[in-house]
This record gives C-alpha cells, structure tokens and sequence, in this order.
C-alpha cells in the first residue's frame, strides 16, 4: 500500500482544549493499567519501548517506573495530549528523576513516515492502544501497524489493544470531544478487571474471515478479534495471540476490549 492513498482523514484530529479533563478519566487509568500488564509479560532488562497514540502517557510514566525499562518513547498527533504528557511528567513529585528522564514524547503526523523513520528496527517492544479504530480508512490503520511494528527490532513484541467488534453505542452520548486516534473521550467505570483469556493460543488466520468492512455507530472502524491478529500478521508480526479480555461500562452499556500480543519476525 503506497503512503500516499491512505492518509488517515483530518477527524482523527482531536480537541486539544479537552486533554487536561480526559487525563482525569477513570478508564483511561484502566486501560492503562491493563495494557502494563501485558507488556510486563514480555519485558527484558534494558527495554526500549515505543507506545504510539499515547495520549497524556498515563501507560507511558507506569512503564519508565518499570525496573527493566530503559526508555520509553510516547508519540502522539495531538499536541495538547503530549501537552500534558510533559506536563504530568514535570509535575508529579513521586515520581523519581530516573523516572523522568526514561521518558521521550513525539509529536506525529496522521500518517508518521518521517518521525518514525530514525527509530526504525530500534525498539524492543511497541504499543498500539486504541488507536487502530479510529483511523480511515480502513487501510489507513494496516498502514500505520506496519510503520509502527518497522520500529522493533527482530524477535521485538508488538502489544495491540482495541475495542471488539465496534464500540456499541450512539454518538449522541458522547460528551462533545471528537474522536481521535485512539483516545475514548467517554465517560465511564470499568469492571471485570483482568479477566485474561486465551493464553498461548496462537492464531494463523488469513485475510477475508467473513465479517467484511463494518462501522459502529460513532464512525469507528469495526475490527473482530481474528482480524486484530491479521492485522499484526500483514506487518510481519507473528505468533500473535490474544492476552487479555475485558470489558468495562460507558453509558450503561458494556464495551469489550481485547489486547493481542506478536513477535517481529526475525529474517
């Protein structure tokens, strides 16, 4: 796929005047804290680590105080997320200089071909989180999976959160934050925290599983889990399987969330 027919549509820009209250979100926490341990899994002393769409880095700053993290690297488009990224990294008094200085922010175009280009083949693991559904078209998000997962070294782990097949609910509930590249602007409480699923299952699905291309209500685009594997497999990610499943409560309504692990292939 060329880079020049599949730029991501001008939507996915998000409200920056709106990035210092979505820090304060509970889910956004928890979606943290999920992720954290998944990666945690995976992790070798001395591990650079880039989490691409990272928002405030709320997953980013649980990382670097991570014994075996060396650096981690949050990128992001918005510059009022990463605003607050190096705001709540200047801030907190608990965390530790040493903390601090593992941390990097990146600010990216939709489409980061000339950002990420220095740090190709140089990071030991990589996280996508919430991201891919907010990304179109379709193609779009297969194109911004094989630059990202292009940055891990050979034998690096690709770590994929995302919605389930679509976020099932109206837009017309939503608190007036336009969606971005990943970041749910909702307000909400999770539940059946770390109901993990699925260990060591690997998965070789192909292309075309049946589900076709599908949009939820809110314009995301749908992704079924087989299809989440497919979409590491197409960037060269392999041994994917899925680590975790859960859900947490927006508006009444369960949302499921699925975090899929994969190895870059080592040519």
């Amino acid at each position: 796929m060329s880079d020049h027919h599949h730029h991501p549509k001008d939507h996915m820009v998000f409200d920056d005047s709106k990035a210092e209250e979505y820090v304060k979100e509970q889910i956004v926490q928890s979606n943290a804290e999920h992720v954290v341990s998944c990666v945690k899994r995976y992790l070798k002393p001395g591990s650079d680590i880039l989490d691409f769409g990272c928002g405030p880095g709320v997953a980013a700053r649980k990382l670097a105080a991570l014994s075996e993290v060396k650096s981690v690297l949050g990128a992001d488009v918005s510059d009022g997320m990463l605003g607050q990224f190096e705001k709540l990294k200047g801030a907190s008094k608990q965390e530790k200089e040493e903390v601090k200085a593992k941390l990097t922010s990146l600010k990216t175009s939709p489409n980061p071909v000339e950002e990420l280009k220095p740090h190709v083949g140089t990071k030991d693991m990589v996280i996508i989180s919430y991201v891919i559904g907010h990304l179109h078209p379709r193609e779009a998000g297969y194109d911004v999976v094989k630059k990202v997962a292009a940055c891990l070294k050979p034998g690096g782990h690709f770590i994929l959160a995302e919605f389930k097949g679509g976020v099932p609910f109206h837009g017309e509930h939503g608190d007036g934050h336009e969606h971005n590249h990943g970041h749910e602007h909702n307000h909400g409480h999770e539940h059946n925290h770390g109901h993990e699923q699925g260990h060591g299952h690997g998965h070789g699905h192909g292309k075309g599983h049946g589900h076709g291309h599908e949009h939820a209500h809110d314009g995301h685009e749908v992704y079924h889990e087989d299809q989440l594997h497919d979409l590491l497999a197409q960037a060269g990610v392999t041994n994917t399987k899925t680590e975790m499943e859960y859900q947490f409560t927006m508006w009444k309504v369960d949302v499921d969330c699925i975090v899929i692990s994969g190895v870059k292939q080592v040519c």
